[in-house]
């Protein structure tokens, strides 16, 4: 890298930005900071999440925090119980005007199918997201989320 640089130096191309150049060729590795997700929802706000991670360690790359309510209600409703559970509070979770967790995306602005006749309405804040998927619904269901931690991009 040091030869690249000196090389690059030396040169001089008009319109050519060789610093954004040399960190294309070259980029620094994101930092992220990992969290667990019991933590309380108000935290969340103003993050990005950038992956979930299992307690097994599997990860999963998420790009928002649609993505990430979704990924873990799926990975819920993989357990038979869990599903049947789920199933029996669709229609039960609503919001102030709209259903949260419901049999039909009817009435919901931004839908999510988690399965036959089981849609999660994603449509809120960042911190609302984390409250209702933890709190109103995987506690509900009473699915064990306190070893899955959230990989947050670094500011």
């Amino acid at each position: 890298m040091i030869e690249i640089r000196l090389h690059v130096n030396h040169m001089s191309v008009q319109g050519v930005d060789w610093k954004a150049l040399l960190a294309a060729l070259n980029p620094e590795p994101q930092r992220e900071l990992l969290y667990p997700l019991t933590m309380d929802p108000c935290f969340f706000k103003g993050k990005r999440p950038r992956a979930i991670i299992f307690p097994d360690g599997t990860r999963v790359e998420t790009v928002s925090w649609k993505k990430l309510s979704e990924t873990l209600l799926k990975t819920c409703a993989e357990d038979p119980e869990k599903r049947k559970s789920l199933r029996k509070l669709r229609n039960q979770i609503r919001g102030r005007t709209r259903t949260i967790l419901g049999s039909s995306p009817a009435g919901m602005f931004s839908p999510v199918r988690l399965g036959q006749q089981l849609y999660f309405e994603t449509n809120y804040s960042a911190e609302y997201l984390v409250k209702i998927t933890t709190k109103r619904i995987l506690d509900a269901v009473d699915f064990d989320y306190s070893g899955i931690w959230v990989a947050l991009e670094s500011a």
